[in-house]
């Protein structure tokens, strides 16, 4: 019988043929096979200057490429800081310590020192904030509530007010809603109305 042997076919395996000769080599055995060699690119005949023309090119795509992504990386991070339509702003009540507190002017200054304002109004811009007040505040506490955006304070803020002569427990519902609660008292001092 005779001896078997084995043949080859036309689909032999090849392993790795890309880490042979071929086409990678690290950075140390480029400079090893380059020896004390230096090639300086001699610009071609006619068009002085075009080689490095292209690699000017090349880096400020580079450096255009790089600033793109460093100011979207900026715009998320401002996002991500200011709350988005994700993310709830912070929930500030005004709490009047008097009858004669003024909730409305103070509210007021708020507006108009902010960079942008939402109505209460606006769905899409106070959904998460004015869901989480309005479950546990009376319908009449929040009225005026806006949110104001500042772009220093790099944050969102739901603003809502209470009325002097809000009920002690919608009052306590209120404050535990908010995040923050700001005591408003009156400039005028206690006696007068």
């Amino acid at each position: 019988m005779p001896a078997h042997r084995h043949k080859a076919g036309a689909l032999k395996q090849k392993n790795k043929t890309h880490s042979g000769s071929g086409g990678h080599a690290s950075k140390r055995s480029l400079k090893r096979a380059q020896g004390g060699k230096v090639n300086a690119a001699a610009p071609a005949a006619g068009r002085p200057g075009k080689l490095q023309a292209a690699e000017g090119s090349k880096l400020q795509r580079l450096l255009v490429t790089k600033q793109l992504r460093q100011q979207k990386k900026q715009r998320d991070w401002l996002d991500r800081r200011t709350g988005t339509a994700a993310g709830a702003p912070t929930v500030v009540l005004l709490l009047p310590m008097g009858p004669t507190a003024d909730v409305g002017s103070l509210a007021a200054a708020i507006r108009a020192s902010a960079d942008r304002i939402f109505s209460g109004t606006d769905a899409s811009a106070t959904a998460a904030a004015s869901a989480s007040t309005s479950a546990s505040a009376p319908s009449t506490s929040n009225q005026g509530a806006f949110t104001a955006v500042f772009d220093r304070l790099k944050g969102r803020f739901q603003v809502t007010g209470v009325g002097p002569g809000c009920d002690p427990l919608e009052l306590l519902d209120a404050a535990k809603a908010a995040d923050v609660v700001v005591a408003v008292l009156s400039a005028r001092g206690h006696g007068g109305a």
